[in-house]
């Protein structure tokens, strides 16, 4: 799993009052009625059939759930069906207008409106914060999309991070007559919204988290790479770079609650990969004196297997007295680890990675995202500027999703994120899940994780 990162602050002062104001204006009914939190916050609508309208922000509909019948999504999608076959359930993607949902844990009936006028960091959730990021980052993809042909509505949900909630979302309006959904944000909320998608036959893209436990479920997208995804990459990686050294993996067999090594065994196996051997080391064990070897002086490849920073940092800073040239490969955790290596380590340390800072993209939507927002977008509004681009782009272009053209023709805009959606298999030669095999390799250098190109 890959959980949203830790955040700044959201906006304060008027700028936030404003955004907040907005989300919490447009969650009422103008009749008075009682309507519930999961209903449609808002509805941005791209039409650039009509070129004069101003359609940045269209009139927000909203709903009066206790008198919506529950209904039955349609199964008008362009879906996977057949493992890795690419189907239209439509013979062809029309000239029409596409329905994106975007639910997000804005929590709106928690939110005070008195208490946002001062100093609102301090009321705001994270869950709320994290929502309106990612809402920020969607318009910012609506506004470069300006002058595209193409028509879509997205709908911004609540689900509150609640499952009775979500699963309220998927009866009620504007659902059945939804193509795609984006989100939920978190871990709970992910199998929920897995099994949704399953059964009204919608794809759900999840953003910031991802799984390697779904069954069977051709409908569920990873945004962000696995686990799993991560050691496939990685792997690849060591081939092509060191196609004929050993593997020597190396994994905390001790701790219960880290990723089975099994997974991985299956990963090698299911990608013919050979040569690998395995070492169960403990955070507290001597890990040099267990791989110390009588030649000291051949170059050595390890890959360690964890999701946890902690661990990594543990055997990376214990591994730094073996002799021989060590090129350490392992997971997305070690990222966000403090002092990893210092600037005397003498061994090379690459880490896999979903986003990247280098491009020229990434500065141009950070700099104008802090001129409108007055603050420096996290990942978390890169990651949804990317998304919302990637779908608009296949939509325009009026390609099946997930894609099977270059990213370079649909993500060309994207600032740090690429998606590249490929099935993973069951032993019965189903789809499980579509995961998202674009990555960037980071190395570490001087204390700082540095992109390899």
């Amino acid at each position: 799993m890959i959980s949203a990162p830790s955040h700044r602050q959201l906006l304060s002062g008027n700028k936030l009052f404003l955004i907040i104001l907005l989300i919490i204006g447009i969650s009422s009914c103008a009749s008075g009625k009682k309507v519930s939190s999961a209903a449609a916050v808002e509805v941005v609508s791209i039409n650039q059939s009509k070129p004069k309208e101003d359609s940045v922000i269209k009139k927000p509909v909203t709903f009066d759930l206790e008198t919506e019948e529950s209904v039955t999504p349609s199964k008008n999608n362009t879906l996977p069906i057949n493992n890795s076959t690419v189907v239209k359930v439509e013979n062809e993607l029309k000239d029409r207008a596409y329905n994106i949902a975007v639910v997000l844990p804005f929590n709106l009936d928690q939110v005070p409106l008195g208490q946002y006028a001062d100093d609102t960091t301090k009321v705001l959730a994270v869950d709320s914060r994290n929502a309106v990021e990612f809402y920020l980052g969607c318009q910012m993809a609506k506004e470069k999309f300006s002058g595209k042909q193409l028509v879509a509505n997205v709908y911004f949900l609540d689900d509150k991070n609640d499952s009775a909630a979500l699963e309220h979302v998927f009866t009620q309006k504007p659902f059945p007559a939804i193509d795609y959904v984006v989100g939920p944000m978190s871990y709970d909320q992910m199998p929920i919204a897995a099994a949704l998608a399953k059964k009204h036959q919608i794809p759900v893209i999840s953003p910031l988290v991802s799984s390697v436990y779904l069954k069977q479920n051709p409908y569920f997208f990873n945004a962000t790479p696995s686990f799993r995804a991560q050691y496939v990459f990685l792997l690849k990686q060591i081939r092509k770079q060191y196609p004929q050294l050993p593997i020597e993996v190396v994994y905390d067999g001790t701790d219960s609650l880290a990723e089975s090594v099994d997974l991985l065994k299956s990963v090698i196996q299911s990608e013919g990969f050979s040569g690998i051997g395995y070492k169960s080391v403990g955070a507290t064990d001597d890990v040099a004196t267990l791989m110390t070897t009588a030649d000291t002086s051949s170059q050595r490849i390890v890959l360690l297997y964890s999701n946890k920073g902690a661990y990594i940092k543990t055997l990376v800073t214990k591994l730094k007295s073996i002799k021989n040239p060590l090129f350490i490969y392992t997971s997305s955790a070690a990222k966000s680890v403090k002092g990893l290596v210092d600037t005397k380590y003498p061994h090379d340390v690459f880490v896999a990675y979903p986003y990247s800072s280098g491009s020229l993209n990434y500065k141009i939507f950070a700099t104008l995202f802090e001129e409108k927002y007055e603050r420096r977008p996290t990942e978390i509004a890169h990651q949804a500027y990317d998304i919302m681009l990637h779908l608009f782009n296949l939509l325009d272009k009026k390609q099946a999703f997930p894609s099977v053209v270059r990213l370079q023709q649909v993500d060309f805009e994207n600032t740090q994120s690429g998606f590249d959606f490929q099935p993973v298999y069951n032993k019965n030669g189903g789809v499980d899940y579509y995961d998202n095999s674009f990555m960037y390799l980071l190395k570490a250098e001087n204390g700082v994780m540095v992109e390899v190109k």
